[in-house]
């Protein structure tokens, strides 16, 4: 069986909105120590990787590793039928064979004083289970996240793609080529950029659709740190995204670069 109680809806809505802007459908593996996703999206070009640990919930039971599926589009219907500040439970068995979720608000509203508790099918999980990218980055700029949101707001306004360039001197540059205009935003560490390491040249080039989600999904005042090596892919690491964070907290997503083929 699996038990869960947050004290505020937050932890889960953000959960749902950091894997959902990938996939509606993922296997949960939920663990005694904390619950875990690695899915890529369907068209395997995009990949998160994150950890929910049992410290952030008020109470948490999980004997055994167990990994069920969930459609995150369904949940997160339920999970809007309660406020921020409301708490929520969170179960599944296995005899159950489905989840139930219930809401309890913190407001003097006509639902405080009724019981209001919904029940989710489970999906099968997938048999395959998405390794971990063993991956190696020559550069490494650490940025506020409403920053880069900014910039990718900059660049989708002329573009479906976006090139990342990094150089000796640690000055990153965004780019967005459409076929009439384009955009390019520059940052240092004096304007825009926290902390560049092993700065040196490079260019990484990728579909804007997913990065623009993904650091929509992504609280501003969280910070980003992204990775970054020739015809790599993009490593967006984030931190300080949950309401209450600890430290075994773990939010990574991985874009495929397109490879260039002209001079564009």
């Amino acid at each position: 069986m699996f038990h869960l109680k947050a004290k505020s809806i937050g932890p889960l809505k953000q959960l749902l909105s950091a894997v959902s802007v990938l996939t509606d459908e993922v296997t949960l593996e939920m663990t005694p120590t904390g619950i875990h996703v690695r899915v890529m999206d369907p068209s395997r070009v995009a990949m998160v990787d994150a950890v929910w640990p049992k410290g952030i919930f008020e109470e948490y039971v999980c004997p055994e590793k167990i990994r069920v599926g969930v459609n995150l589009a369904e949940l997160s219907k339920l999970l809007k039928r309660g406020a921020k500040d409301d708490s929520v439970e969170f179960e599944w068995s296995k005899d159950m064979g489905k989840f139930k979720v219930s809401i309890k608000n913190s407001s003097t509203s006509y639902s405080s004083a009724v019981s209001r508790s919904w029940t989710l099918p489970s999906l099968e999980p997938v048999e395959e289970e998405v390794p971990e990218p063993k991956l190696s980055f020559k550069t490494k700029v650490k940025m506020e996240t409403s920053m880069f949101q900014q910039v990718m707001e900059d660049v989708t306004a002329v573009s479906d793609h976006v090139k990342v360039s990094v150089n000796n001197e640690g000055q990153m540059q965004i780019i967005g080529q459409g076929d009439l205009m384009s955009a390019a935003i520059t940052l240092t560490k004096d304007q825009g950029l926290l902390e560049v390491d092993g700065a040196e040249e490079l260019h990484v080039v990728s579909s804007n659709i997913f990065v623009t989600e993904i650091a929509k999904a992504v609280k501003p005042n969280s910070i980003m740190t992204l990775e970054l090596a020739t015809d790599m892919p993009f490593k967006f690491t984030f931190s300080g995204f949950l309401e209450e964070p600890t430290e075994d907290n773990r939010l990574v997503y991985y874009v495929a670069p397109r490879i260039e083929t002209d001079n564009k």
